[in-house]
């Protein structure tokens, strides 16, 4: 059975959103639909499933893009702040959720769930933050 075509490389516009900008290496589509306005997605144009395969140019941009693109959304919808979400497992194809919120809108900031169980253990957060700091700082 044949691979499905990856939907974030259609160079189409759908039902429910468009494509409203581009570079040579990012695109960002804004939904038309929906509870949210303005709920947009960060696209790498180049097919890489993860944000760790991001090359050295796509790597270097990323930041200044996201500023750039946040600060469209947030005056072309008055919203508080935007948040930034990689989830990873939807789309095979890096794809990055910029959710302008407002107080009483309609969205659930809650990433984690209240009913997911009980907290990590101390030892296991503290172990996993050093493991991040050795590599980081690691030569």
């Amino acid at each position: 059975m044949g691979q499905q075509p990856c939907v974030l490389c259609a160079e189409s516009a759908s039902n429910d959103g468009r494509y409203v900008w581009e570079d040579r290496l990012w695109r960002l589509w804004t939904r038309t639909t929906g509870k949210v306005p303005g709920y947009s997605f960060l696209n790498s144009r180049r097919h890489i499933p993860y944000i760790t395969d991001l090359d050295g140019d796509e790597a270097a941009t990323l930041g200044p893009v996201l500023a750039r693109i946040t600060r469209a959304i947030r005056v072309a919808t008055g919203a508080s702040l935007i948040y930034l979400h990689v989830f990873g497992d939807g789309a095979a194809h890096l794809h990055m959720h910029l959710v302008p919120h407002q107080p009483g809108d309609a969205l659930n900031t809650q990433v984690v769930r209240d009913d997911a169980g009980n907290d990590a253990s101390l030892a296991d957060l503290t172990r996993v933050a050093e493991q991040i700091e050795r590599v980081l700082t690691s030569k």
